[in-house]
């Protein structure tokens, strides 16, 4: 550590065992469920895909 900082807190344990875990969930398909995301009509998805095809062209 620098002489002149003062320790709040240890971050990267927390940090690595809570990343560990996050990792752990998405390889056993345990996250993201259905509800962790947002849903998009799908005639508003057709809207976005046209207009993201003008800019293809």
């Amino acid at each position: 550590m620098h002489p002149h900082a003062k320790t709040y807190a240890q971050l990267l344990p927390f940090l690595c065992e809570a990343y560990s875990d996050w990792a752990d969930d998405v390889r056993d398909g345990e996250y993201p469920e259905d509800k962790h995301g947002y849903h998009m009509d799908p005639e508003e998805l057709e809207k976005f895909n046209e207009m993201m095809a003008k800019f293809e062209g």
